[in-house]
């Protein structure tokens, strides 16, 4: 087939696709049946390999929700039995670098892996928080994973779990078990808004980055919307797992300016200031003690304290101040002098500017 006709044979794939998606119920099977001919029927005209991942890519881009819902699970599973794990791994890359990527945005790396995330800290409308055993599981098992410098994409089967309350009456002596059907159907559908080929979770402004060796994954907390969740990444290919444990690793460490901005984020977070107390001083603490931050300058670390002042200064002398100064830790000693200093300067600056703050004074080790 000469390249004229494999583009007279991508639009009228396309175009019956296009017309069975303009349809008031679309049917999934008339679309992958579609899909499907073009690698195993020989009565028809062969795509190219790379004609035929634009056929699907565009599928995808002309009713991404739909596809997404009704077609990828199918889609994926069979596709990787007709084509390979590899080729089918091929197609998932060349889709998202077309059709998916937002300005500036690349794959840094792609692995088999698995991802999930759990729901640990919920805050409600009215301001307050709660945690509890019973938060929704996301995961995507026995795929690939994509990490871009913007967000982590995934391919594989995905499955919402969790979200049940409970409640024990003593004086009936039962158990009342709510289940968490709304809110496994809201989280669905988040997980489906702007998503790409593939299903897609942050990693701005994420913290406790951890590599788990004993466990093969790399973990990290991460704040979407109302929630604080922690994710877990697994990769699945055992010959090359401690490569990709250290590639992701090192790939999602935070410089300076990230510590900053997750700081400036979790303050956004807990107006109430009960979260705040824990997490602030757990991230500053973090900077000396974990593996993510070793390239961290103590004038990097100078700042962050001095930002972090800026924000409330009210709430670092009363919250956040009196933990650090109970550090002992030797990789914290030796720049403890210097925080010390210039806490009191910050402070002294602050007081002079607002006189009647008589209630903000020195802390001292």
């Amino acid at each position: 087939m000469n390249e004229l006709d494999e583009l007279d044979n991508k639009i009228y794939v396309i175009n019956n696709i296009k017309e069975e998606l303009q349809k008031p119920k679309p049917n999934p099977k008339t679309i992958l049946k579609t899909l499907f001919d073009l690698r195993t029927n020989k009565k028809i005209p062969q795509p190219s390999d790379t004609e035929f991942f634009d056929i699907v890519g565009e599928t995808f881009k002309l009713a991404p929700d739909f596809f997404m819902k009704d077609l990828y699970q199918t889609f994926m599973v069979k596709i990787g039995k007709i084509i390979g794990a590899e080729k089918r791994q091929e197609m998932e890359k060349y889709i998202i670098e077309k059709y998916c990527l937002a300005e500036g945005e690349q794959i840094l790396y792609l692995c088999k892996g698995n991802v999930k995330l759990t729901e640990m800290l919920e805050q409600k409308p009215s301001g307050k928080t709660q945690g509890g055993l019973f938060g929704i599981i996301i995961k995507v098992s026995s795929g690939d994973v994509f990490l871009t410098n913007h967000r982590l994409i995934t391919h594989g089967f995905f499955k919402v779990k969790g979200g049940e309350s409970q409640k024990w009456f003593i004086w009936t002596n039962s158990l009342w078990v709510f289940t968490g059907g709304a809110k496994r159907k809201e989280r669905k559908e988040e997980i489906f808004e702007s998503t790409p080929f593939g299903y897609q979770f942050p990693i701005k402004n994420h913290w406790g980055l951890s590599k788990i060796k004993l466990l093969h994954i790399v973990a990290y907390n991460i704040h979407i919307k109302n929630r604080i969740c922690l994710l877990t990444i697994k990769p699945l290919d055992k010959k090359k797992r401690e490569e990709d444990l250290n590639s992701i690793f090192n790939l999602l460490r935070k410089d300076t300016e990230e510590v900053l901005a997750l700081i400036n984020n979790l303050y956004e977070f807990d107006k109430g200031e009960k979260w705040k107390k824990k997490l602030i001083p757990n991230i500053l603490k973090s900077l000396h003690i974990s593996e993510e931050y070793i390239d961290l300058s103590d004038s990097d670390y100078l700042n962050i304290v001095k930002e972090t002042y800026k924000l409330d200064p009210e709430f670092f002398m009363n919250s956040i101040y009196p933990k650090m100064m109970s550090w002992d830790f030797p990789s914290f000693l030796t720049v403890k002098e210097e925080v010390i200093t210039l806490v009191d300067k910050l402070n002294n600056e602050f007081v002079l500017s607002k006189p009647e703050q008589e209630d903000i004074k020195f802390i001292k080790e």
